[in-house]
Order: structure tokens, then C-alpha cells, then sequence
């Protein structure tokens, strides 16, 4: 997701994909909209067994979630029934809204272009590995996970702000530190589980691209790209040489 003003893209995207003709997606964005796909993450979310988000975190985190529902107006019985993954995706969501994060990010616009150019497409995960990922993140340390979730909240006007200006420019070492080393110190089970786990997979499929006649166009989130765990420092380890596209090629 973009803020309107982050549009148009750097000039570097539309000349990286218009030298594509396959283009690799993390999943397929417009399948997440479909009605059955809907059904199962609705099933998926929900608690089970009568819990609620009260039952499952401690009393001084759930006391955490409801100042902070209190102070931004939000009900917290909307979220009872909600896994504490979800909860807190539904939150960061309301609160991207807020800063003006509302237009489609670079995935979904250039999936939509894809198909209109008719340009093959390709997906490092399916849906049901996607719903697993967005149900089960903070399995088994709901506190911490909510806690972290929470205080990346509280700072997201300045921290979306830094992000966006950094990878416009293509800042390698200031999006890790951002993003990823943060994240690594504050929660490294989400960590590995969101980024270092799912890079690591994704890699086997991005060396077989180079061995095939085809110019294929990878496009992932950024904290995939950058840090010890990211897909270029993965690929330079190799032996690769990576080379960024200028914003005016």
C-alpha cells in the first residue's frame, strides 16, 4: 500500500518491467479478493473454543491493546474473536489509513498491468501458505507479538515516512535498519518467520530464473531485498553482481 502522493513510481520500475516477459509476484494479490478466498481467511481468523483476545493475552497487554483502542476510538469487542494476528493486522490497516496509506501498492498495480499486457506471471507462495502465514504470526508469543505490534503503531507517522523516502531512492542500508534490524531485535521469531525463512525458500526459484532464456521481473516487498537475510545480499554471496536500475536509466 502507497500513499496517494508516493505515485508515480520511480522511473526505474517502468523500465525494469517493460525488459520483462515473465513477471514474479509473492502471491496472487487479486485472488486474495475472490469470495472463496474471503470465506476461508473469515473461518481462519476467528478463535476457537469460546477464547476471546482477553483470555489469550496477559492482563497487562490486553490492558495495552485497550488504551490503545480507547485512545484512537476504536470498539474492542470488534476484535474479541479475532486471532491476535489478525487483530493486529486490522489495527495497522485503520492506522495506515490515517497517514493517507490507502492507494494499491506496486504489486497490485503491476499485476493488473501484467495481465493487460499479457505478460506471463509467476507467485513464490500460494494463497493457503499466505493465510497460514497472516493466522499464525505470534502462535505461541501472542504477548510479545501484540506488544510489538502496538509500539510500531504508536511511531507509523514517522516511521512510514522514513520507509518510503528510503526506498524511493533504493537505500539499502537504511531500509534494513528501518525495517529489518528492528524487527530482528524486537521479535526474532517474527523475524525469521516473515522475512529470513520465506527468503530463503523464494531463493531456490529466483536461481533457477537465471538459468532459463526468459527476463523475469521479481517483485517483493522490501525488506525481502535488503540485510544479511535479503534476497540481494543472497544473491552477492553467490557471486552475483547487483547492480541498481537508476531512477532516470
Amino acid at each position: 500500500m502507497l500513499r496517494a502522493s508516493d505515485w508515480p513510481l520511480p522511473a526505474a520500475f517502468e523500465f525494469a518491467y517493460r525488459q520483462s516477459e515473465i513477471v514474479v509476484f509473492e502471491t496472487n494479490l487479486e485472488g486474495m479478493e475472490a469470495a472463496d478466498f474471503q470465506m476461508k481467511l473469515l473461518e481462519r481468523v476467528q478463535l476457537s473454543n469460546g477464547l476471546t483476545l482477553q483470555s489469550v493475552l496477559s492482563p497487562e497487554v490486553y490492558q495495552q491493546l485497550v488504551h490503545y483502542c480507547a485512545s484512537n476510538q476504536f470498539p474492542i469487542a470488534v476484535l474479541q474473536r479475532l486471532k491476535p494476528s489478525f487483530a493486529m493486522i486490522s489495527l495497522a490497516l485503520l492506522e495506515y489509513q490515517k497517514l493517507g496509506v490507502t492507494q494499491e501498492g506496486v504489486d497490485h498495480y503491476y499485476l493488473k498491468r501484467a495481465h493487460r499486457d499479457a505478460k506471463s506471471v509467476r507467485f513464490f507462495e500460494t494463497l493457503e501458505e499466505q493465510i497460514d502465514l497472516l493466522c499464525s504470526l505470534g502462535d505461541g508469543n501472542e504477548d510479545a507479538f501484540v506488544s510489538y505490534s502496538l509500539d510500531e503503531m504508536e511511531s507509523a507517522a514517522e516511521a512510514i515516512h522514513q520507509i518510503l523516502t528510503h526506498w524511493r531512492s533504493g537505500s539499502r542500508m537504511e531500509l534494513n535498519a528501518l525495517i529489518n534490524e528492528e524487527m530482528r531485535t524486537a521479535s526474532p521469531v517474527i523475524y525469521q518467520r516473515m522475512l529470513a525463512d520465506r527468503n530463503k525458500k523464494w531463493m531456490s526459484s529466483i536461481l533457477e530464473y537465471f538459468n532459463t532464456p526468459a527476463v523475469e521481473y521479481v517483485l517483493v516487498g522490501a525488506a525481502h531485498l535488503v540485510g544479511e537475510d535479503g534476497l540481494l545480499q543472497q544473491l552477492e554471496k553467490r557471486g552475483f553482481k547487483v547492480t541498481q536500475v537508476q531512477s532516470k536509466p
